[in-house]
């Protein structure tokens, strides 16, 4: 039975001015198969009619926050963290969705590598359009299961790709205290890969082959307005994170993920620039 005070998950939105896809993704969230979270908005003073939009759920489980504007995008993922109190946390964006299966199998993964003790899990997502048709389509062979994946294997493979290989936040479901023992959300473009390294400190993460969400690209999504400087700052998080998180250089893999960051700035600029319609 959910309990308002101890949930077992929490699910937190930032928003702002998310009218547009606001009742779609928070409809998928309350039609998780599991049902003990509770679902947090942050709105980070919305002017478009996206509380009211809200205000038309009726669910114990949805708690609306309300403030002024935030500094930054991440004090404004930072205080919806914060505002969570379920065991494991999962952020996502106001335009994102959740599959029906998405919590029940990142819980089953996490039960079954308990003993590993891992900080995260992340699974295979989709990435759509914002009609909602499909760009990418992962797993097209529909493998299941999981495994874990070692923190510095792990590590290693994002430095030698130049990119994000985990994913975005509504991939990830992570452990609270694991999180409150990071600096919290940093940056802006690189804002959850910054995580991810701070998380893999701590502990291995689990990878599920499912695909158990969808990440919505527009012209207003971050990867497409920081699409000239994603490089630049993949770089920089790479550098940082190939000395100080992992306590050795990996000079080869360092390159060569430097060179990958460059790569994939150009595929993804085209690709946003060609595919992504003008409003």
């Amino acid at each position: 039975m959910f309990d308002p005070a101890y949930p077992h998950i929490s699910i937190c939105i930032p928003t702002f001015n998310g009218a547009s896809t606001i009742h779609e993704t928070v409809s998928s969230v309350l039609a998780q198969t599991f049902t003990d979270f509770e679902l947090v908005i942050c709105d980070d003073a919305s002017s478009d009619g996206t509380i009211e939009l809200l205000s038309q759920f009726s669910d114990p489980r949805l708690k609306v926050h309300r403030f002024e504007k935030a500094p930054s995008a991440a004090d404004n993922w930072n205080r919806a963290m914060y505002l969570c109190v379920g065991q494991y946390i999962k952020i996502m964006g106001q335009d994102d969705l959740l599959y029906a299966n998405c919590l029940e199998t990142e819980m089953f993964a996490m039960t079954v590598h308990k003993v590993s003790s891992p900080s995260f899990v992340f699974s295979n997502r989709d990435i759509i359009l914002p009609s909602g048709r499909c760009l990418k389509r992962s797993n097209l062979f529909n493998l299941r299961g999981s495994s874990i994946s070692n923190a510095q294997k792990l590590a290693t493979k994002i430095i030698r790709s130049g990119r994000n290989p985990i994913g975005e936040p509504v991939a990830v479901l992570m452990r609270r205290d694991f999180f409150e023992r990071t600096k919290g959300f940093q940056g802006s473009y690189v804002i959850d890969l910054e995580m991810w390294f701070q998380l893999l400190e701590h502990g291995p993460a689990v990878k599920i082959l499912e695909v158990l969400s969808a990440f919505r690209v527009s012209r207003s999504s971050w990867s497409f307005r920081l699409r000239r400087t994603q490089a630049k700052e993949t770089i920089a998080l790479l550098e940082i994170a190939s000395s100080k998180y992992l306590h050795q250089k990996f000079s080869i893999n360092l390159r060569l993920g430097k060179i990958m960051a460059y790569v994939m700035q150009m595929l993804r600029s085209i690709v946003l620039i060609c595919i992504i319609p003008m409003r």
